[in-house]
């Protein structure tokens, strides 16, 4: 059976570490966390052309994305179109 993980990346400055942290806890996000440094020479935004933020991006288990633009998960129709490709696995 597939397995979905939602991960949550933020695009922050490495001295935004500590308020990055804070906000997890206090939102009491789910899913695995993490933080990307943003830098003018090196950014996950840049590297995969985030524009704007909230980005959803589905990708399987070997890395290739499903979409690129995906719907918030919190959508209603986006739990029935993860059953379907989770089925198609």
């Amino acid at each position: 059976k597939g397995e979905i993980v939602f991960l949550g990346i933020s695009i922050d400055k490495k001295k935004d570490v500590e308020k990055w942290k804070k906000e997890v806890k206090d939102k009491g996000l789910k899913g695995v966390q993490v933080i990307a440094d943003r830098t003018d020479e090196l950014s996950f935004g840049k590297d995969f052309k985030v524009s704007t933020i909230p980005r959803f991006i589905l990708i399987d288990k070997e890395g290739k994305i499903i979409e690129s633009h995906a719907q918030s998960p919190s959508q209603p129709n986006m739990k029935p179109y993860l059953e379907k490709l989770l089925a198609a696995k």
